[in-house]
């Protein structure tokens, strides 16, 4: 049995013991059940919109409003929702007329009395498994994001690169080898420590930019100019590790050639508290492979964007016909 019919399941009968607790605690619910059809409609109603009502908050509102943080919207939805449900009893009971027994009279003092606590109580239930699934989408994206940087850390092509390149330095006793080696240090060390720790310094987080684009610059030809500029003050915001990199790899990774002149542009600005992060690079031919392998990339970093920051950031991509901008503003 799968996970997704184990949750359907279980849905099924929180969902049939929550209907018929109101049975269990008030006996003469069950009384007029068999003796009213009219009361086995309302009853009815007022159930299936209470489902209707945790599947709305669950699968609509809170994600799309209340973790973006646009709490206005999300308590609005919530108010026309609300009253939409009393304005539905009201215009059924139109219907029923003399039909509706004596005790369950659509009213705004019964509404707000006996239907409005239960509804607020399925809104509590949907918050707290709404929470519970976001928790353990964070869980995942975490150990994705772990699981992509050890295979960063440990990419073969990369490594053999750069070993290569310090190997030549070597044996020409270049006064670089040291450097290089000692980026390539800090760039394998910054990747074990931080990975695990919610936050670094930005600091840190341009320190490993600088390394890589230094480590990367080591097999670049003359036909790819690289440009990186840091504006403002920067030393006093943090920010998630590795948040930056995957659009800075992806510049590298499809925007240089040996035998086409290119360029990269990376500019890290911090405006106050937010950070703006720009990242233009020449297209290459490639097409096909450079939109499936990017879409994946991208996607990836949305994820992880929309659980740390909500609605706190913005993110345009320009892909024109010749070249590959990224443009990301976050609220820290």
């Amino acid at each position: 049995m799968n996970r997704r019919t184990i949750k359907i399941g279980l849905h099924v009968v929180i969902w049939i013991l929550f209907l018929i607790l109101p049975i269990l605690i008030f006996p003469n619910v069950l009384e007029r059940w068999n003796a009213e059809s009219c009361h086995r409609f309302y009853y009815s109603l007022v159930g299936l919109l209470l489902v209707l009502f945790y599947y709305f908050n669950y699968y609509f509102a809170l994600p799309r409003y209340y973790f973006k943080q646009k709490y206005f919207i999300f308590i609005s939805v919530h108010i026309v929702f609300i009253f939409g449900v009393f304005g539905l009893i009201i215009f059924t009971s139109f219907f029923l007329g003399p039909c509706i027994p004596s005790g369950i009279e659509p009213s705004l003092s019964r509404f707000v009395g006996m239907i409005l606590p239960r509804h607020i109580l399925v809104f509590i239930f949907s918050l707290l498994m709404a929470l519970n699934d976001r928790l353990k989408a964070i869980d995942v994206q975490k150990t994705n994001t772990e699981l992509q940087l050890l295979r960063a850390q440990i990419n073969p092509h990369f490594l053999f690169n750069v070993l290569n390149t310090i190997y030549g330095q070597a044996i020409i006793k270049s006064d670089h080898t040291a450097d290089s080696i000692e980026k390539l240090a800090d760039l394998m060390r910054y990747s074990l420590k931080e990975a695990d720790v919610p936050k670094v310094s930005l600091e840190k987080e341009i320190g490993y930019i600088e390394s890589y684009i230094a480590l990367q610059s080591l097999r670049l030809t003359e036909k790819t100019k690289v440009k990186f500029q840091i504006k403002g003050v920067v030393n006093n915001l943090q920010i998630p590790p590795m948040l930056l990199m995957p659009f800075i790899e992806n510049a590298f990774k499809y925007g240089v050639s040996n035998e086409l002149t290119t360029t990269i542009n990376i500019v890290v600005e911090v405006e106050g508290k937010q950070l703006i992060l720009l990242v233009e690079n020449t297209k290459l031919n490639d097409r096909e492979n450079i939109e499936t392998s990017n879409q994946i990339g991208i996607n990836n970093v949305k994820k992880r964007l929309d659980l740390i920051y909500g609605s706190r950031y913005s993110l345009a991509i320009n892909d024109g016909a010749t070249n590959y901008s990224v443009l990301l503003k976050i609220s820290i």
